[in-house]
């Protein structure tokens, strides 16, 4: 089994306060669970560290009507991600991260307050900053969950919606599609090099322990050897 000892509380106010905030569940009980739950909450937080910012200084340049559609998304998904990563189910947490980073363009697209223009560019910058985190944590699997539901939003949108007859929204499609992918296979390939990793030191460990009951064996043999 893969499970470690607790890690103790680092020195420094900030860096054992980020230790409290992000700690894992109790029942989470393998070191990878443990780290993941840990980067899970620590995305939400920065995530909504940011938007939250990212709020106010909307505040002072336009009206709050646009500051809430465009960040409420993200500030709710990532308020929620970080409840969901303080227990087992952290890996949901991340995927609604992401979901509210993708869906933030479509959603102030459907409220209008942005041309799809620049719903479309918004699209452009946002999908792989979602696609990217979820990459750290989630299964490929999620990710090709994740690709699907942002190439819904984007034909649901953009096409039934908007009724745009525009060449570009193919290319966007692509170009989800092939980061997805790659995203994937980048996941699976660490996920193979773990598994490897933990079956040498596995191996390693059980030649370990052979070698010592060898020489116990041995030790006894010689000590009985020469108690006669």
């Amino acid at each position: 089994m893969n499970q470690p000892n607790p890690s103790p509380r680092p020195s420094g106010f900030f860096r054992g306060a980020l230790w409290l905030l992000t700690a894992p569940h109790r029942s989470l009980k393998e070191f990878t669970a443990q780290r993941d739950a840990r980067l899970s909450a620590g995305i939400a937080i920065i995530v909504f560290g940011l938007a939250l910012v990212g709020f106010t200084a909307t505040l002072f340049s336009s009206d709050i009507s646009y500051a809430l559609a465009s960040f409420s998304p993200i500030l709710g998904a990532a308020l929620l991600g970080y409840l969901l990563s303080r227990t087992r189910f952290y890996r949901i947490g991340v995927f609604l991260v992401s979901i509210g980073f993708s869906a933030t363009p479509y959603i102030i697209s459907l409220l209008q307050f942005t041309t799809p223009e620049r719903s479309y560019y918004l699209s452009l910058l946002l999908t792989p900053i979602a696609i990217v985190i979820a990459s750290g944590i989630l299964s490929a699997s999620s990710i090709f969950l994740l690709v699907g539901i942002n190439e819904a939003m984007l034909f649901g949108v953009h096409v039934f919606l908007f009724k745009r007859d525009d060449p570009y929204i193919g290319s966007l499609a692509g170009m989800i599609t092939v980061l997805g992918l790659m995203v994937m296979y980048l996941n699976y390939h660490k996920q193979s090099t773990e598994k490897q990793r933990l079956h040498d030191l596995q191996t390693t460990n059980r030649e370990l322990q052979a070698i010592k009951e060898n020489l116990e064996a041995n030790v006894e043999e010689r000590t009985a050897e020469l108690n006669r």
